[in-house]
């Protein structure tokens, strides 16, 4: 009976030893699971500082799309290709001046045949000079050059332009119903309805709303 109570002694005290090992992982674990989630919040929010700082950077430069492969090819340079290219469909006159710095393609290879060209980056040396020219070629709803759709916007970070292009769903939505809205900064959806402007600042809440009124 005394070798039972001895062994069943011993078996309590190592339990009792497993299980303050257990609390003590646990806590560690809880520990490190809190850590961890501060780190994850922090590179949020260091990332979001970090795009806003490189979205600034881009402030005096625009994006052309739809301008065709080589379009450029017979002109001095990217750069005059495109001041000439602004001033004849926008009408932009010889006296203004564009203090365009730097013309160029996107750093990516050439499309296939056929495909969507890739965009024209234009950087200005002026801020006011680059809106003014965004403004114009929005009044217009862009312009056609040699039978291709040229579109002018902002030059947005990688990470802007991706939650931006979730909106294109919604956005395709709009255009068949004849609704007029624009795409805020960074990525909220501005709809004009007919009781009065709604603003969505995400992309389900955009598709929710457009759902409940009937569309799909």
């Amino acid at each position: 009976m005394r070798t039972n109570l001895g062994e069943l002694d011993k078996t309590n005290a190592r339990l009792n030893e497993m299980e303050a090992r257990v609390a003590g992982h646990e806590d560690k674990l809880q520990n490190t699971e809190d850590i961890l989630s501060e780190m994850i919040t922090t590179q949020e929010k260091l990332q979001l500082k970090l795009t806003a700082l490189e979205a600034y950077s881009r402030r005096e430069t625009l994006r052309l799309y739809g301008v065709p492969e080589g379009a450029e090819s017979g002109s001095q340079s990217m750069t005059h290709f495109v001041e000439k290219l602004l001033r004849e469909n926008l009408n932009i006159p010889s006296s203004t001046a564009l203090q365009i710095q730097r013309a160029h393609r996107a750093p990516s290879s050439p499309p296939p045949d056929r495909s969507q060209p890739r965009s024209v980056l234009v950087k200005f040396l002026c801020f006011t000079v680059k809106e003014e020219v965004l403004k114009l070629a929005w009044q217009k709803k862009g312009f056609t050059w040699n039978n291709s759709k040229i579109n002018l916007d902002h030059d947005y970070p990688p990470e802007i332009m991706a939650m931006r292009k979730e909106y294109a769903e919604a956005r395709r939505i709009l255009k068949e119903k004849s609704l007029r809205f624009r795409t805020l900064y960074p990525a909220r959806l501005k709809v004009f309805y007919e009781e009065g402007a709604k603003t969505y600042n995400t992309v389900e809440e955009a598709t929710a709303d457009l759902a409940s009124r009937g569309s799909r």
